[in-house]
């Protein structure tokens, strides 16, 4: 390869949101999907040593700002950027939920009525701040849902949890 597209190559990379190319290793099969300028979920699976199945993170801003981890009994929980569980370094709140499927639902629900009560625990004044139109909402999470779901009927270590 000569020096020249060396260069084009790495100029070309600075360019691209690595955060949007590049998940960490843990997640399977990304999906981004942007709710609007610099705000998207990305929805993966992934199997880890407490638990495995569908999960989704709000980004904004390429900040983390919540997760949900859609595992089923007993593992499903979900994260608030920020957010320490009675003043400890806990920061898992455990679904209610008991099957990934009921965990899926109430997350896309949860988004869609309480996100601002979410942003409104962040330590950055530009995620508390945030205001999303609920069409743009909306829109992205029945592809959220989808795909959620699609990864508990496709990937068959998933199916029964």
């Amino acid at each position: 390869m000569t020096i020249f597209k060396r260069i084009l190559r790495l100029l070309h990379k600075k360019k691209k949101k690595k955060y949007l190319l590049n998940p960490p290793k843990l997640r399977k099969d990304v999906l981004n999907i942007k709710v609007i300028e610099d705000v998207y979920f990305q929805v993966y699976w992934k199997v880890l040593e407490h638990g495995k199945g569908p999960a989704v993170i709000l980004y904004v801003n390429r900040k983390e700002v919540l997760k949900f981890d859609c595992f089923g009994k007993d593992k499903g929980h979900f994260h608030i950027e920020g957010y320490k569980l009675n003043g400890s370094n806990e920061n898992r709140i455990y679904f209610q939920q008991e099957s990934a499927f009921d965990q899926i639902e109430w997350t896309v629900q949860e988004l869609k009525t309480n996100y601002l009560f979410y942003l409104s625990k962040s330590n950055k004044k530009y995620i508390r701040e945030l205001k999303i139109d609920q069409n743009d909402l909306e829109r992205a999470l029945v592809s959220v849902r989808s795909k959620m779901i699609e990864f508990l009927t496709d990937i068959p270590e998933l199916a029964r949890i």
